[in-house]
Protein backbone atom coordinates (compact mmCIF):
# COMPACT_ATOMS: atom_id res chain seq x y z
CA UNK A 1 0.00 0.00 0.00
CA UNK A 2 2.87 2.21 1.07
CA UNK A 3 4.60 1.63 -2.24
CA UNK A 4 0.93 2.53 -4.34
CA UNK A 5 1.25 5.37 -2.18
CA UNK A 6 4.36 6.73 -3.07
CA UNK A 7 3.89 6.19 -7.13
CA UNK A 8 0.66 7.79 -6.97
CA UNK A 9 2.00 10.62 -4.95
CA UNK A 10 4.22 10.98 -7.56
CA UNK A 11 2.50 10.81 -10.66
CA UNK A 12 0.49 13.57 -8.79
CA UNK A 13 3.67 15.63 -8.82
CA UNK A 14 4.90 15.03 -12.11
CA UNK A 15 1.45 15.82 -13.48
CA UNK A 16 1.55 19.35 -11.33
CA UNK A 17 4.66 20.36 -12.72
CA UNK A 18 3.62 19.43 -16.54
CA UNK A 19 0.42 21.14 -16.00
CA UNK A 20 1.55 24.06 -14.68
CA UNK A 21 4.44 24.29 -16.90
CA UNK A 22 2.64 24.19 -19.90
CA UNK A 23 0.54 26.32 -18.93
CA UNK A 24 2.80 29.24 -18.11
CA UNK A 25 4.30 28.24 -21.63
CA UNK A 26 1.04 28.91 -23.16
CA UNK A 27 0.56 32.12 -21.23
CA UNK A 28 3.97 33.62 -22.08
CA UNK A 29 3.20 32.43 -25.81
CA UNK A 30 -0.12 33.92 -26.02
CA UNK A 31 0.21 36.78 -24.07
CA UNK A 32 1.02 40.62 -24.78
CA UNK A 33 3.84 42.24 -23.28
CA UNK A 34 2.98 46.10 -23.17
CA UNK A 35 4.31 48.21 -25.09
CA UNK A 36 6.94 46.89 -27.94
CA UNK A 37 10.37 47.90 -27.04
CA UNK A 38 12.02 49.93 -29.53
CA UNK A 39 14.25 48.26 -31.82
CA UNK A 40 17.76 47.34 -30.65
CA UNK A 41 19.19 45.79 -27.60
CA UNK A 42 17.25 47.71 -24.82
CA UNK A 43 15.08 44.36 -24.15
CA UNK A 44 18.28 42.34 -23.72
CA UNK A 45 20.20 44.41 -21.70
CA UNK A 46 17.40 45.08 -19.36
CA UNK A 47 16.66 41.33 -19.49
CA UNK A 48 20.26 40.73 -18.85
CA UNK A 49 20.58 43.08 -15.64
CA UNK A 50 17.63 41.07 -14.35
CA UNK A 51 19.51 37.88 -15.56
CA UNK A 52 23.19 39.07 -13.50
CA UNK A 53 21.13 39.91 -10.28
CA UNK A 54 19.04 36.60 -10.41
CA UNK A 55 22.34 34.87 -10.73
CA UNK A 56 23.56 37.20 -7.47
CA UNK A 57 21.16 35.15 -5.53
CA UNK A 58 22.28 31.63 -5.11
CA UNK A 59 25.60 32.91 -4.79
CA UNK A 60 24.75 35.44 -2.39
CA UNK A 61 23.18 32.48 -0.30
CA UNK A 62 25.75 30.08 -0.78
CA UNK A 63 28.16 32.52 1.03
CA UNK A 64 25.87 33.33 3.43
CA UNK A 65 25.03 29.61 4.27
CA UNK A 66 28.47 28.84 4.72
CA UNK A 67 29.07 32.03 7.03
CA UNK A 68 25.92 30.49 9.31
CA UNK A 69 27.79 26.74 9.46
CA UNK A 70 30.88 28.48 10.39
CA UNK A 71 29.43 30.54 13.54
CA UNK A 72 27.86 27.04 14.18
CA UNK A 73 30.41 24.76 14.32
CA UNK A 74 33.84 27.37 13.64
CA UNK A 75 34.28 24.82 10.30
CA UNK A 76 34.66 27.17 7.15
CA UNK A 77 33.64 25.23 4.00
CA UNK A 78 36.65 24.96 1.31
CA UNK A 79 35.10 26.96 -1.84
CA UNK A 80 35.05 23.91 -3.90
CA UNK A 81 32.85 22.04 -2.05
CA UNK A 82 30.28 25.20 -1.40
CA UNK A 83 30.13 25.43 -5.11
CA UNK A 84 29.03 21.61 -5.76
CA UNK A 85 27.05 21.70 -3.36
CA UNK A 86 25.10 24.99 -3.83
CA UNK A 87 25.14 24.40 -7.54
CA UNK A 88 23.39 20.99 -6.87
CA UNK A 89 20.84 22.37 -3.75
CA UNK A 90 19.94 25.37 -6.24
CA UNK A 91 19.16 22.67 -9.23
CA UNK A 92 17.78 20.35 -6.98
CA UNK A 93 14.76 23.20 -5.84
CA UNK A 94 13.07 21.98 -9.09
CA UNK A 95 12.92 18.67 -7.54
CA UNK A 96 8.99 17.72 -5.28
CA UNK A 97 8.94 19.47 -1.66
CA UNK A 98 12.66 21.15 -2.41
CA UNK A 99 13.47 17.30 -1.26
CA UNK A 100 16.71 18.28 -4.19
CA UNK A 101 18.05 21.22 -1.90
CA UNK A 102 18.18 19.57 1.29
CA UNK A 103 19.71 15.88 0.08
CA UNK A 104 22.43 18.41 -1.63
CA UNK A 105 23.06 20.50 1.86
CA UNK A 106 22.59 17.36 3.94
CA UNK A 107 25.15 15.08 1.77
CA UNK A 108 28.40 17.38 2.42
CA UNK A 109 28.06 15.69 6.22
CA UNK A 110 30.99 13.13 5.98
CA UNK A 111 33.48 15.72 3.67
CA UNK A 112 32.74 18.72 5.84
CA UNK A 113 33.06 16.89 9.40
CA UNK A 114 29.60 18.80 10.02
CA UNK A 115 27.08 16.45 11.67
CA UNK A 116 23.20 16.21 9.84
CA UNK A 117 21.51 17.98 13.07
CA UNK A 118 23.54 20.82 12.46
CA UNK A 119 23.34 20.85 8.29
CA UNK A 120 19.76 20.24 8.45
CA UNK A 121 19.59 23.59 10.99
CA UNK A 122 21.66 25.58 9.04
CA UNK A 123 19.52 24.98 5.58
CA UNK A 124 16.54 25.80 7.91
CA UNK A 125 17.88 29.10 9.49
CA UNK A 126 18.65 29.87 5.19
CA UNK A 127 15.19 29.00 4.06
CA UNK A 128 13.61 31.08 7.55
CA UNK A 129 16.31 34.18 7.26
CA UNK A 130 15.40 34.79 3.30
CA UNK A 131 11.67 34.16 4.06
CA UNK A 132 11.63 36.93 7.11
CA UNK A 133 13.56 38.92 4.99
CA UNK A 134 11.09 39.06 2.46
CA UNK A 135 8.29 39.68 4.60
CA UNK A 136 10.03 42.81 5.50
CA UNK A 137 10.80 44.26 2.63
CA UNK A 138 7.13 43.60 1.59
CA UNK A 139 5.79 45.25 4.36
CA UNK A 140 8.51 48.37 4.77
CA UNK A 141 8.36 48.99 0.86
CA UNK A 142 5.22 48.11 -0.78
CA UNK A 143 3.18 51.26 -1.10
CA UNK A 144 -0.20 50.16 0.82
CA UNK A 145 -2.02 53.53 -0.16
CA UNK A 146 -1.61 53.26 -3.99
CA UNK A 147 -2.56 49.92 -3.95
CA UNK A 148 -5.26 50.14 -1.78
CA UNK A 149 -6.94 53.28 -3.56
CA UNK A 150 -6.78 51.12 -6.57
CA UNK A 151 -8.46 47.75 -5.57
CA UNK A 152 -10.84 49.27 -3.29
CA UNK A 153 -12.02 51.24 -6.53
CA UNK A 154 -11.91 47.89 -8.45
CA UNK A 155 -13.59 46.32 -4.98
CA UNK A 156 -15.87 48.65 -2.79
CA UNK A 157 -16.06 45.64 -0.34
CA UNK A 158 -12.11 46.99 0.33
CA UNK A 159 -12.60 50.65 1.38
CA UNK A 160 -12.15 50.09 5.32
CA UNK A 161 -8.67 48.80 3.89
CA UNK A 162 -8.24 51.75 1.70
CA UNK A 163 -9.11 53.76 4.55
CA UNK A 164 -6.58 52.11 7.23
CA UNK A 165 -3.69 52.56 4.15
CA UNK A 166 -4.61 56.22 4.18
CA UNK A 167 -4.41 57.05 7.62
CA UNK A 168 -1.23 59.09 8.47
CA UNK A 169 -0.67 56.42 11.24
CA UNK A 170 0.08 53.97 9.29
CA UNK A 171 3.38 54.29 7.71
CA UNK A 172 4.47 54.05 11.51
CA UNK A 173 2.68 51.47 12.20
CA UNK A 174 3.83 49.02 9.96
CA UNK A 175 7.76 50.05 10.68
CA UNK A 176 6.76 48.87 14.43
CA UNK A 177 5.01 45.83 12.84
CA UNK A 178 8.44 45.00 10.68
CA UNK A 179 10.71 45.88 13.81
CA UNK A 180 8.39 43.46 15.77
CA UNK A 181 8.06 40.70 13.10
CA UNK A 182 12.04 40.84 13.09
CA UNK A 183 12.10 40.66 16.79
CA UNK A 184 9.98 37.36 16.39
CA UNK A 185 11.53 35.55 13.75
CA UNK A 186 15.14 35.98 15.57
CA UNK A 187 14.21 34.86 18.31
CA UNK A 188 12.21 31.75 16.70
CA UNK A 189 16.23 31.14 14.57
CA UNK A 190 17.32 30.79 18.17
CA UNK A 191 14.77 28.04 19.53
CA UNK A 192 16.65 25.21 18.08
CA UNK A 193 19.68 25.67 20.28
CA UNK A 194 18.44 22.87 22.03
CA UNK A 195 18.17 20.71 19.42
CA UNK A 196 21.87 21.21 17.96
CA UNK A 197 24.63 18.52 19.21
CA UNK A 198 26.97 19.31 22.45
CA UNK A 199 29.90 21.63 20.79
CA UNK A 200 27.86 23.69 18.43
CA UNK A 201 28.13 27.25 19.19
CA UNK A 202 25.71 29.69 18.96
CA UNK A 203 25.64 32.92 17.05
CA UNK A 204 25.01 36.36 19.34
CA UNK A 205 22.30 39.10 18.28
CA UNK A 206 25.09 40.81 16.14
CA UNK A 207 25.61 37.93 14.14
CA UNK A 208 22.29 37.17 13.38
CA UNK A 209 21.11 40.68 12.43
CA UNK A 210 23.82 40.60 9.93
CA UNK A 211 22.84 37.55 9.05
CA UNK A 212 19.49 39.02 8.58
CA UNK A 213 21.06 41.66 6.71
CA UNK A 214 22.71 39.79 4.56
CA UNK A 215 19.50 38.34 3.08
CA UNK A 216 17.19 41.73 3.11
CA UNK A 217 20.70 42.97 0.74
CA UNK A 218 19.78 39.85 -1.49
CA UNK A 219 15.85 40.46 -1.86
CA UNK A 220 17.23 44.66 -2.84
CA UNK A 221 19.50 43.27 -5.23
CA UNK A 222 17.29 41.04 -7.44
CA UNK A 223 14.64 43.69 -6.67
CA UNK A 224 16.40 46.39 -7.92
CA UNK A 225 17.83 44.57 -11.16
CA UNK A 226 13.65 43.69 -12.35
CA UNK A 227 13.22 47.88 -12.02
CA UNK A 228 14.28 48.32 -15.27
CA UNK A 229 12.71 45.50 -17.14
CA UNK A 230 9.84 46.43 -15.29
CA UNK A 231 9.27 49.78 -16.70
CA UNK A 232 9.88 48.08 -20.19
CA UNK A 233 7.69 46.00 -20.29
CA UNK A 234 4.58 47.34 -17.75
CA UNK A 235 5.02 51.32 -17.62
CA UNK A 236 2.11 51.66 -15.83
CA UNK A 237 2.47 48.63 -13.17
CA UNK A 238 6.00 50.14 -12.76
CA UNK A 239 4.58 53.66 -12.10
CA UNK A 240 2.46 52.70 -9.69
CA UNK A 241 4.49 50.84 -7.83
CA UNK A 242 7.63 52.66 -8.16
CA UNK A 243 11.26 51.06 -7.36
CA UNK A 244 10.45 49.94 -4.07
CA UNK A 245 7.02 48.60 -4.73
CA UNK A 246 8.69 46.63 -7.58
CA UNK A 247 11.09 45.37 -4.93
CA UNK A 248 8.49 44.50 -2.19
CA UNK A 249 6.28 42.47 -5.35
CA UNK A 250 9.22 40.13 -5.99
CA UNK A 251 10.13 39.64 -2.88
CA UNK A 252 6.43 38.49 -1.79
CA UNK A 253 6.28 36.58 -4.92
CA UNK A 254 10.07 34.96 -4.19
CA UNK A 255 8.72 34.06 -0.38
CA UNK A 256 5.17 32.42 -1.32
CA UNK A 257 7.08 30.22 -3.89
CA UNK A 258 9.25 28.68 -0.82
CA UNK A 259 6.33 28.07 1.12
CA UNK A 260 4.25 26.49 -1.45
CA UNK A 261 6.23 22.91 -0.64
CA UNK A 262 3.73 21.45 -3.63
CA UNK A 263 5.25 23.96 -5.85
CA UNK A 264 9.11 22.94 -7.45
CA UNK A 265 10.87 26.47 -7.11
CA UNK A 266 7.72 27.88 -6.90
CA UNK A 267 6.15 26.78 -9.87
CA UNK A 268 3.09 28.83 -10.60
CA UNK A 269 2.57 30.26 -7.52
CA UNK A 270 5.24 32.97 -7.89
CA UNK A 271 3.88 33.77 -11.42
CA UNK A 272 -0.07 34.09 -9.40
CA UNK A 273 1.45 36.27 -6.92
CA UNK A 274 3.81 38.71 -8.39
CA UNK A 275 1.17 38.80 -11.48
CA UNK A 276 -1.48 39.94 -8.73
CA UNK A 277 0.59 42.67 -7.19
CA UNK A 278 1.29 43.98 -11.02
CA UNK A 279 -2.31 43.40 -12.13
CA UNK A 280 -2.70 46.47 -9.48
CA UNK A 281 -1.47 49.14 -13.12
CA UNK A 282 -1.99 46.68 -15.89
CA UNK A 283 -4.33 44.11 -16.92
CA UNK A 284 -4.11 40.91 -15.32
CA UNK A 285 -3.19 38.47 -18.66
CA UNK A 286 -0.70 41.59 -19.76
CA UNK A 287 0.78 41.13 -15.90
CA UNK A 288 0.46 37.30 -16.10
CA UNK A 289 2.53 36.79 -19.40
CA UNK A 290 5.15 39.38 -17.53
CA UNK A 291 6.06 36.90 -14.88
CA UNK A 292 5.75 34.04 -16.77
CA UNK A 293 8.62 35.59 -18.92
CA UNK A 294 10.35 36.03 -15.39
CA UNK A 295 9.70 32.54 -14.97
CA UNK A 296 11.99 31.48 -18.53
CA UNK A 297 14.78 34.10 -17.48
CA UNK A 298 15.24 32.92 -13.97
CA UNK A 299 14.69 29.26 -14.92
CA UNK A 300 17.73 30.06 -17.49
CA UNK A 301 20.04 31.57 -14.89
CA UNK A 302 18.63 28.39 -12.28
CA UNK A 303 20.19 26.49 -15.25
CA UNK A 304 23.27 28.39 -15.99
CA UNK A 305 24.26 28.66 -11.88
CA UNK A 306 23.80 25.06 -11.46
CA UNK A 307 26.03 23.98 -13.91
CA UNK A 308 28.76 26.51 -13.74
CA UNK A 309 28.90 26.67 -9.65
CA UNK A 310 29.07 22.78 -10.09
CA UNK A 311 31.55 23.01 -12.81
CA UNK A 312 33.98 25.34 -11.07
CA UNK A 313 33.66 23.56 -7.90
CA UNK A 314 34.72 19.89 -9.67
CA UNK A 315 37.95 21.99 -11.28
CA UNK A 316 39.15 23.45 -8.08
CA UNK A 317 38.66 20.18 -6.05
CA UNK A 318 40.29 18.66 -8.97
CA UNK A 319 43.34 21.35 -8.90
CA UNK A 320 43.93 21.20 -5.00
CA UNK A 321 43.68 17.58 -4.90
CA UNK A 322 46.79 17.40 -8.16
CA UNK A 323 48.88 20.01 -5.94
CA UNK A 324 48.42 17.85 -3.02
CA UNK A 325 49.65 14.67 -4.90
CA UNK A 326 52.31 16.90 -6.94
Amino acid sequence: MSAWRARLAASWRAAFVVLVGGWLAWVLLSGEFGPAPRPGTWLQVQTGLFLAGWLALPLGLGLLWRWNLQLLTAIRLPLALLLTTQGLAWGGRYLPGKSGLWLAKLSISRRSGIDLRTLGWAVLVEQGLFVLAGALVFIVLLPWSDIAARVAWQHPALSALQALAAHPLFGPARILFAIALAAVGLAAMRIGKAALPEGARWPDWSQWLLLLAGHLVLHLTIGLALAPLLWLLLPDSAALLGTSGIIAALALANIAGILALFAPAGLGVREVVLAGLLAAGADYPKALAVAAFLRLVTFLADVAFSTSAWAAGMLIGRGLESRASD
